[in-house]
This record gives C-alpha cells, sequence and structure tokens, in this order.
C-alpha cells in the first residue's frame, strides 16, 4: 500500500523508525496513519500549521488599532497587506513594504507612521479601517525546520501509539481482577508528557486593551 506520507507531516515515517529501532518495512503503513493522524491532533491542539506555506487571509479592521496577527506564524516573507473596506483590494488600497513592520516570531504586523511633515507630538497612530475581512495578508508564515520539541513530541506520542496498538486498551482508564488494579494510561488523547513538549508553541487568545473601555482579543504565544 502507498505511503500518504508527506512534507507537511511533522516527523518522517524514516525519522520514527530510527527512534523505535525499527529494522523492516513492516510497520510502515501503520507508522505512516500514525503520523498524519498526531501531525493533524498536534497542529489542531496548537493551532497553527508548522511547515512555512503560503497562506492568503481576511482579517477584520475596528478602525482604532494599526496592528494585525497573522494565524501561523512565525512570518518568513510578507507579499501583500492591503485595507480596502469595498473588498477589491487593487493596488491603490495596498501598502508598500516600508509602510509597515513585521514582528516575525510572534507574527504581528504594525502599520508605521509615514508623516514627517506632523509634530511628534501631534501624531496619531495609523489604523486599519473599520470593516469585515477589509484586511487582506498574502505572507509565508512556519518554520522552514520543525522545531526540534514539536518533532520530539510528536515521536513520543506515536511511539506510546506503536507500542499499545496490539493491547486493546484504548481509552481505558483501569481494570481491575481480585485484588489486583491495573491503570492504564488513555493515549486516545493528549499524553502530558507530550504536552510539555508541544504546548510553548500553541497560539491563544489574550486581551489588549485598546482605548478607554475598550478591549480587543489578539493571538499571541502562550
Amino acid at each position: 500500500m502507498a505511503l500518504i506520507a508527506s512534507s507537511a507531516f511533522l516527523i518522517s515515517v524514516s525519522d520514527i523508525k530510527l527512534h523505535l529501532n525499527i529494522g523492516t518495512s513492516g510497520p510502515d503503513g501503520w507508522l505512516d496513519k500514525a503520523v498524519s493522524s498526531v501531525t493533524k491532533r498536534i497542529e489542531t491542539f496548537c493551532r497553527r500549521t508548522f511547515i512555512a506555506t503560503q497562506y492568503t487571509e481576511f482579517h477584520d479592521g475596528n478602525g482604532r488599532r494599526g496592528f494585525v496577527y497573522v494565524d501561523n506564524p512565525p512570518i518568513v516573507a510578507i507579499d501583500e497587506l492591503n485595507d480596502d473596506v469595498n473588498r477589491d483590494f487593487g493596488n491603490s488600497t495596498a501598502f508598500a513594504s516600508t509602510e509597515f513592520v513585521s514582528y516575525d516570531d510572534e507574527g504581528r504586523i504594525e502599520l508605521l507612521n509615514q508623516s514627517d511633515l506632523i509634530p511628534a507630538g501631534l501624531q496619531t497612530g495609523v489604523v486599519f479601517s473599520q470593516g469585515q475581512q477589509n484586511i487582506k495578508i498574502v505572507y509565508t508564515g512556519g518554520f522552514a525546520d520543525v522545531p526540534e520539541d514539536i518533532r520530539m513530541g510528536a515521536a513520543e506520542w506515536i511511539s506510546k501509539l506503536y507500542h499499545r496498538r496490539d493491547r486493546k486498551r484504548w481509552g481505558q482508564s483501569g481494570s481491575s481482577k481480585g485484588d489486583t488494579s491495573i491503570n492504564y494510561e488513555s493515549i486516545g488523547f493528549m499524553p502530558d508528557d507530550v504536552k510539555e513538549f508541544v504546548s510553548p508553541y500553541r497560539i491563544v487568545k489574550r486581551l489588549e486593551k485598546i482605548g478607554r473601555g475598550s478591549f480587543s482579543s489578539f493571538r499571541g504565544i502562550d
């Protein structure tokens, strides 16, 4: 059976076999599916895709802030930043690369004040227009190389699945026979030690105060 492994997976089948000290091709099909499943589960938990890919995203502007967070940090390159309430996104509403700055690791893009004629004390911040899906961002986001912590977390989870695949204890928290009680680790959910590897890369929602009495949620890295 042909493998489904792809470059979008967090770890390759060959690396998993090295981790598990497997020297035969017998379990390749099973490992391939496990890598696919664990990749999806870790990325769902972390709310991000790790492999560097080009994205086109649309975000709402609220007319009060001049920054926006992309969904798949870190930022590798920004091809287009556009703010158009009519959603035509032509050249006239696109920002030049000199009109914004990106904080790549946190995935934040911030508009710059371009006026050299207004005294600094009188300048007001440049903000995105208020609208629905009026901010268009075309960018490459993610990692050229998957962080080693993420790879290790994926390897550990797959290792647990591999060693338990024939024991038929999925989701079972415990059993008893006579005076003997046996507890089994449930690995249908992400194991705690795997969480320790991947949690630092999880994108979470936070709140930041914009103005008096107003708040807005944005994405950050936990």
